[in-house]
């Protein structure tokens, strides 16, 4: 009986001349501002004097790694806000793609994102800047807008609008490096 199909084998994409760096390097020629990672692939912004936006890039260099603390709620008030928290993680309905978790070490609740690299690295340098800034201010506008909801609930106000237009818009003035 004659394979209806080849046997799978892993293709292993043409390495690329472009790296992590390179990305942020066309990315911060966009902003304006030093976007240089640290020996290990990470960095950390200040956007808008509110938010810490942290991207680390994973050790075989095609994925990075968003995340910000958007606070750091009781125990008590975590356990009142888990069915809130869960229902915007479901399908990443209300998160923009982003996945909320609550360090159980710290009692930190993050806003996280993974970002493939690779996409932008396939792109010219120009048109992935751009795309990688624009990541960078979706994500950064999420974080803010999941601080300011989250303020709203531990204070007492009510559920806001589910409406992703609702989000409070950053104008991505990262203040400095972390």
């Amino acid at each position: 009986m004659q394979a209806l199909c080849q046997p799978y084998r892993t293709m292993t994409p043409a390495p690329s001349a472009a790296t992590w760096p390179d990305l942020l390097r066309s990315a911060a020629s966009v902003l304006g501002i030093d976007l240089t990672p640290d020996d290990t692939g990470y960095l950390a912004l200040v956007v808008d004097a509110q938010c810490t936006v942290q991207l680390q890039c994973t050790d075989d260099g095609r994925h990075a790694t968003l995340f910000a603390v958007i606070g750091q709620p009781t125990s008590e008030a975590v356990a009142r806000l888990a069915p809130r928290l869960l229902a915007a993680n479901l399908f990443w309905q209300d998160t923009g793609g982003a996945t909320l978790g609550h360090d159980p070490v710290s009692g930190r609740l993050l806003l996280a994102r993974a970002l493939a690299i690779e996409p932008f690295l396939a792109r010219g340098s120009a048109q992935a800047a751009h795309e990688c800034v624009a990541e960078l201010q979706a994500f950064a506008d999420q974080a803010l807008g999941w601080q300011a909801r989250l303020s709203d609930w531990l204070d007492g106000a009510q559920e806001e609008s589910s409406d992703p237009s609702a989000t409070p818009a950053s104008t991505l003035t990262f203040m400095h490096r972390a």
